[in-house]
């Protein structure tokens, strides 16, 4: 047990050592201003992230959708505008349904940014990088600590476009809270969302 969480540990903080903020606040602030985002991801871990980022992204008021299917992710790329942002999860940076809808969207002018290892296909097609650089121990009986460093690096990204969005977010964030806790113990130590 203890492998698995020191690994967990290390992923994140490996993310938060080599981390270029500049570039994850410029995500943030274009993410922010955006018309509609596009959340996409193949396999496990990229998959996940793309639901988590637009489960984070609806609750600031953004117009948001996540993508896994590579032929739906290539069709909503190709009715893409200059006001969509896609955002692009690969730990390998070589799924190719991901990177061929990077490159459809940029054919109509989104702008794209990829999380995934540097140098990789997918960061070479994507407009803007977030570096993640996966280290895995080769024991395949524990799960990837990747997962880790990427869901800290959706809620770096997504802290910084609620800050950035300023406080025409909390109603929308009152509301979902409201919401639940319709659902259950009315607790404001709880999450918003369960």
């Amino acid at each position: 047990a203890s492998a698995i969480t020191e690994a967990a540990i290390a992923a994140i903080q490996r993310v938060s050592e080599n981390l270029d903020m500049t570039t994850l606040v410029d995500v943030a602030a274009r993410l922010a201003a955006s018309g509609n985002v596009l959340c996409i991801g193949s396999g496990g871990i990229s998959s996940m992230m793309a639901t988590e980022m637009q489960n984070r992204l609806f609750r600031l008021g953004l117009p948001v959708l996540a993508q896994i299917d590579g032929q739906l992710q290539r069709m909503y790329a190709a009715v893409a505008t200059p006001d969509t942002t896609v955002v692009a999860f690969s730990v390998s940076g070589y799924a190719r349904s991901v990177i061929e809808a990077v490159q459809v969207a940029q054919q109509y002018g989104a702008a794209t940014v990829a999380v995934t290892a540097p140098d990789s296909a997918l960061a070479k097609a994507a407009d803007t990088v977030i570096h993640l650089q996966p280290l895995e121990d080769g024991n395949i009986y524990k799960p990837t600590s990747s997962r880790y460093a990427l869901l800290a690096i959706v809620d770096m990204i997504v802290t910084s476009v609620a800050e950035t969005r300023g406080p025409k977010v909390l109603e929308n964030l009152r509301r979902i809270k409201q919401s639940v806790n319709t659902l259950k113990v009315d607790d404001p130590r709880l999450p918003l969302g369960d």
